[in-house]
């Protein structure tokens, strides 16, 4: 494979993009094997775009390459909600982490984060860590093993961010940022704990609570950015799959869409869920100190702990 894997030393990449250690690093979105049949097809067309290729005519070419090579194709839909219908579920309801740079006293917050997830869940779900073995490698390098890696780092606007569900040919990431979070959550910082809590619901393949279709019958949000809550008009990755012997291979398409976030729907309306922000302005009548903070009832509290309903919508899910 490593003969059909083009070099990008040589070329200025789009910005945001690096490649080190046989990794392709798309800004903080996604890390990917460069040896993999999306490692390929990525590099091919970050290769184009700074060549000065035609965005969609590039695409098209790449995805008619791939398509010719395997013949057949499965496309699925993406629906947001509560959950990503196109977010692959783990295998075996088992969530496969790799340590990336973070310290000690992170690392247990987040895995008393995964005890609490499994533990609440009667470990329909489980996490374990990654075994560094040359076996393993190989798995995850054909798409076979799928995981994610965690570790601190800077971001610009939020305490974690972690990438939904389990994608093929990728490790996925779970990034907490230092400077907004603490073990104790003082001062002005978020708890480890409970940011990891939110960010393995990210991993488990839940969105946030406000992002719902019904979000408007509960929160005012006329003050934020609704353009890029409500729609979304982007280059995706369409994976689409063939059956190669007894190996599924996942490759994608990139197609240009516009996407309204809603559907999806699974459980009630929960006030109490780790995914849903803090700080955001509630309708009239839903204003009480229960549904609110207890001084300022206005506006969304800061939930620490899994829901009722978090957890019944993951072993649904599970």
């Amino acid at each position: 494979m490593s003969l059909l894997v083009p070099s990008l030393e040589s070329v200025s990449l789009v910005d945001g993009v690096t490649v080190k250690d046989g990794f392709i690093y798309l800004s903080e979105d996604e890390i990917i094997p460069q040896q993999s049949i999306q490692g390929i097809a990525t590099a091919e067309m970050l290769l184009a775009i700074a060549n000065g290729e035609d965005a969609e005519a590039a695409s098209q070419r790449i995805s008619s390459e791939i398509e010719s090579m395997f013949g057949s194709t499965a496309a699925g839909e993406a629906v947001r909600g509560v959950y990503l219908n196109s977010v692959p579920l783990w295998t075996d309801a088992t969530v496969t982490y790799k340590w990336g740079d973070i310290r000690s006293s992170f690392k247990t917050a987040t895995r008393n984060a995964m005890t609490r997830w499994e533990t609440a869940t009667g470990r329909e779900v489980k996490f374990k860590e990654f075994s560094e073995s040359g076996w393993d490698w190989f798995l995850v390098v054909i798409g076979a093993l799928h995981m994610v890696r965690i570790e601190e780092r800077t971001l610009s606007d939020a305490s974690g961010k972690a990438l939904p569900g389990s994608w093929p040919w990728g490790i996925s990431y779970l990034y907490l940022d230092p400077n907004e979070c603490s073990l104790d959550g003082s001062p002005s910082t978020y708890p480890v704990y409970s940011v990891a809590l939110h960010e393995l619901g990210h991993v488990l393949g839940l969105q946030h609570e406000h992002e719902r279709a019904d979000r408007d019958t509960y929160l005012d949000i006329s003050g934020f950015r609704l353009s890029e809550w409500l729609t979304l008009v982007s280059t995706r990755l369409v994976w689409r799959s063939v059956r190669v012997l007894f190996i599924t291979i996942y490759y994608p398409v990139f197609e240009t869409y516009t996407e309204f976030f809603s559907s999806c729907v699974k459980t009630a309306w929960d006030w109490g869920s780790i995914m849903l922000y803090e700080n955001l302005r509630i309708q009239p009548k839903h204003v009480n100190t229960t549904n609110g903070k207890p001084d300022n009832p206005n506006v969304t509290k800061y939930n620490t702990d899994l829901s009722t309903k978090d957890i019944e919508i993951i072993k649904t899910l599970y």
